[in-house]
């Protein structure tokens, strides 16, 4: 494997296992907080998961795309099915978002910021779209290319700069973004 090449795997396992710490740091002061004898249950369960696969994270040994995509995937499914029931964020109900600043309406494909209507080109409508309908879910850049650019393209600076365009048009403040999160060394979450 070429030196960059497993360098940038070694950087996505270890932030992968710094997100996984943390997670089990927010999972463990959960245990205090008079959980359900259920939940509780549930939540030990998950630390053990979690503590699992952090141990399999040391990136000198397991640099290995595979090993990368497999954790991906794992983070995926607790985002989306773990994380998203702990949330009293409000869900799109038939495609349309509303928390009081942002108003994504998808089958209408309209989009307003503070109550006023935002235009965005197609690609930026076509890449929120692919956000929004993986809420919560880390999403890589070559999975962003494929779904907006179509498979097999290569430019992931385009990723990164219409990232940048939606948050300079959808964020409140795009330095500190609310909605379109990056995941250093993983890709992009949208936080409905």
């Amino acid at each position: 494997m070429k030196n960059g090449k497993k360098e940038y795997y070694s950087s996505v396992l270890y932030g992968t296992k710094q997100i996984l710490l943390e997670q089990i740091h927010a999972l463990e002061a959960s245990l205090n907080t008079g959980l359900s004898d259920e939940d509780e249950k549930d939540v030990r369960a998950c630390i053990s998961l979690l503590k699992a696969v952090t141990a399999y994270l040391d990136p000198a040994q397991s640099d290995t795309e595979k090993s990368v995509l497999l954790l991906r995937n794992v983070i995926n499914v607790l985002y989306r099915d773990l994380w998203r029931e702990t949330t009293d964020t409000p869900q799109p109900q038939h495609g349309v978002y509303d928390d009081g600043f942002l108003k994504i309406n998808l089958e209408m494909r309209t989009v307003e910021r503070a109550g006023e209507r935002v235009s965005l080109t197609l690609t930026e409508y076509r890449l929120l779209e692919y956000l929004v309908s993986h809420n919560g879910c880390i999403l890589s850049h070559q999975q962003i290319l494929d779904a907006v650019w179509g498979p097999g393209y290569g430019e992931w600076g385009y990723v990164k700069l219409y990232i940048m365009y939606l948050r300079r048009k959808l964020e409140e403040d795009p330095r500190n973004p609310k909605y379109i999160i990056t995941e250093h060394g993983l890709g992009y979450r949208f936080e409905i």
